[in-house]
C-alpha cells in the first residue's frame, strides 16, 4: 500500500456489499421491536414511561412489521439483545403464533398481539 496524505484514507479496493431489502426490513422491525418492549418494559412508579419526558409508546406503529420476525428470531433477540436474563418474561404471553406483550404495568390495557412470520415453531 502506498503512502497517503496525512488524515486521508485510502479508497476501499472491494466494493461494498449491500444488505438485501428483507434482511433491512427484519432489521427495522427488530429495531421498531426493541423500542415497544423497551417501553412496555419501565417501573410501575413510570406506567408506560422511560422517563418523565419520554412519550407514549404508539403501539400501533408497530402494526407494518406484524408477521416479519420468526418466533425463533424474535426469541434468538430478546434472550440476546433486548431482554437477557429473561427480563421480560413477566410481560410477555407466547402463544402458537404469536405473542402478547403487556402494553400498560398496573393496569387492565389489552396486550399489543406480535403475530410471527409464517413458518415460526413453537
Amino acid at each position: 500500500m502506498s503512502p497517503t496524505k496525512k488524515g486521508r484514507i485510502p479508497p476501499r479496493s472491494t466494493p461494498r456489499r449491500t444488505v438485501p431489502a428483507r434482511r433491512l426490513r427484519r432489521g427495522l422491525g427488530a429495531a421498531a421491536l426493541a423500542f415497544a418492549l423497551a417501553s412496555a418494559l419501565p417501573a410501575s412508579a413510570m406506567a408506560q414511561r422511560l422517563s418523565p419526558l419520554a412519550p407514549v409508546p404508539d403501539w400501533a406503529a408497530l402494526e407494518p412489521w406484524q408477521e416479519t420476525l420468526t418466533r425463533e428470531e424474535f426469541e434468538h433477540r430478546l434472550r440476546t439483545v433486548y431482554a437477557p436474563q429473561e427480563a421480560a418474561a413477566p410481560f410477555l404471553a407466547f402463544g402458537e403464533d404469536s405473542v402478547g406483550i403487556t402494553t400498560a404495568t398496573g393496569s387492565e390495557a389489552p396486550p399489543f398481539v406480535l403475530r410471527f412470520a409464517p413458518g415460526s415453531k413453537a
